[in-house]
């Protein structure tokens, strides 16, 4: 699996963290983000909708919930990986639209790795790596 597979659905959405967008990383199968019940549904069995490269204590993840179709966001607060719900707290919401969805998902955005910092991390050629 390359670095680029793996990374998917990252994307930088708050304060240049790292947040994993479980949604994008596991489409339907029509290739639309999967909408997940609650955060226990979004992370999966032991973490499994989470690569190990990614599981961190202070990682954050966003995915749509199903209930309402918003993107919630949620960040762990722990130093430490965990699964456990009340480790995590949840740190914003937003609507999302079909249309704008489809803008998302349309090919027209291209999302690269960011640092901490919000600095692009490079490829071995030293170009940015697209995630997204």
């Amino acid at each position: 699996m390359t670095t680029q597979q793996i990374l998917q659905g990252v994307h930088d959405w708050t304060n240049g963290k790292i947040v994993y967008d479980i949604s994008v990383a596991h489409p339907d199968g029509r290739g639309k983000p999967t909408p997940y019940a609650d955060l226990t549904d979004a992370i999966g069995i032991n973490g499994a909708n989470i690569p190990d490269a990614l599981r961190k204590g202070g990682m954050s993840i966003r995915f749509v919930q199903s209930s309402d179709n918003k993107y919630v966001q949620y960040r762990l607060m722990n130093t430490a990986w965990s699964t456990t719900v009340d480790d995590w707290q949840e740190i914003g919401s937003s609507v999302i639209s079909d249309k704008k969805m489809d803008e998302v998902l349309g090919g027209e955005i291209a999302v690269y790795l960011t640092d901490a910092n919000n600095t692009a991390v490079l490829d071995d050629n030293g170009k940015p790596i697209e995630i997204i």
